[in-house]
């Protein structure tokens, strides 16, 4: 595959590090007095914050237009269409897709990634000689720092444990990072075990008693008992609980509302998936059920409207990583199904965070149980 070609997807990829660098600030320190060419005197070891956010974003070095991704004209659909073309209907893009994943979770680190990140952020800014201090006596955000450090070595000496036949603690805490889909999907599992048991016979099934390694993306279609487990928990608690339009001239909504030039619409994607008149009485209850069509051929995937069920957006804004996204969060689930049984751990509080992503307040604190 020729990706030196395809042009619109590398500057695509360049203004979003440029909009969002991963490392949004960074510091410097000379090593003896100097003057910058602003004209600046700068004294050794003077510390330097170089906001390589803003930089991004100046209209001295990208334009008037700096702020812009240029997301709502031609450009934007050209992008999706050369995207769409180039990449995802590749011959080999399911291939490597089904690698990348089982390649991730095999030899993934836990999340506290995330906790170290933050850490090493708040050093840039706390002089040296207090963060020192910290570390020394295990406080503030050094002490998160130490812990995940110690949730490092758990998890490589963990690895090697197992390399040697000996086995580890089955207790776990996910912390999501921007995968929370997953958490909640456990979350309901852990309410509604028989449905764990279902998927997990339909995997055996699939796989005639094999390892989890053995599902491919074409098997991962047919387990219609975790794609509508899936579906239930984005339909209960969608990763973007609201969203909100504006249209760019007057309009009249279908429900004879007028509204105005850049009105701003709210929409409660959240309650749209709880509506009894959008899915009926049993709104409420999880069940993968719901997601099942019977056919010629036996029991398939009800496709809902994505105006219906707009988790993916809907529309020419639906999500083009819809289907990636799904393969990955099955083939995650699969793995985690096929060799444990999750258990909430008892007094364990869950619920919502006062975020406008749906993300879990307290994590998800779980008991895994190896499966004989």
């Amino acid at each position: 595959m020729d990706l030196e070609g395809l042009v619109y997807l590398h500057g695509g990829l360049c203004e979003a590090l440029r909009l969002y660098p991963p490392l949004a600030l960074e510091h410097k320190a000379p090593s003896e007095a100097d003057i910058l060419p602003t004209g600046h005197v700068v004294d050794k070891e003077t510390r330097i914050i170089l906001s390589i956010y803003s930089m991004g974003r100046m209209e001295g070095l990208w334009g008037d237009d700096c702020m812009k991704f240029n997301s709502d004209h031609e450009l934007w659909e050209l992008h999706r269409k050369t995207t769409t073309v180039s990449v995802f209907k590749h011959p080999n893009f399911h291939s490597i897709l089904e690698a990348g994943i089982k390649n991730k979770i095999d030899e993934g680190l836990l999340p506290a990634f995330t906790d170290a990140e933050e850490v090493l952020l708040w050093r840039h800014f706390f002089p040296e000689k207090v963060w020192r201090l910290q570390k020394r006596f295990g406080l503030g955000k050094e002490k998160k720092l130490s812990e995940a450090w110690k949730a490092f070595d758990e998890f490589i000496y963990g690895c090697l444990s197992r390399k040697e036949g000996h086995h580890t603690k089955p207790d776990a805490c996910w912390k999501r990072h921007h995968k929370h889909i997953r958490s909640w999907f456990f979350f309901l599992l852990t309410q509604n075990p028989s449905v764990e048991n279902k998927i997990r016979k339909e995997i055996e099934s699939k796989t005639g008693g094999r390892k989890w390694q053995t599902l491919t993306i074409k098997d991962l279609e047919g387990l219609v008992y975790l794609h509508g487990g899936l579906c239930e928990a984005l339909r209960l608690y969608p990763p973007l609980a609201l969203e909100h339009k504006a249209p760019s001239e007057a309009d009249i909504l279908p429900t004879g509302h007028v509204v105005d030039k850049e009105t701003r619409i709210i929409l409660s994607i959240y309650s749209m998936g709880r509506m009894e008149g959008l899915w009926g009485d049993d709104c409420l209850e999880f069940k993968p059920e719901r997601w099942f069509s019977k056919g010629m051929n036996g029991i398939g995937i009800k496709h809902e409207p994505s105006y219906k069920f707009p988790a993916f957006h809907a529309g020419p804004r639906t999500c083009l990583g819809k289907e990636m996204g799904m393969i990955q969060m099955k083939m995650v689930a699969a793995a985690i199904i096929c060799n444990y049984h999750v258990e909430l751990v008892e007094g364990h509080a869950v619920c919502p965070s006062d975020s406008i992503i749906l993300q879990m307040k307290y994590g998800l604190k779980v008991r895994l149980l190896p499966i004989n």
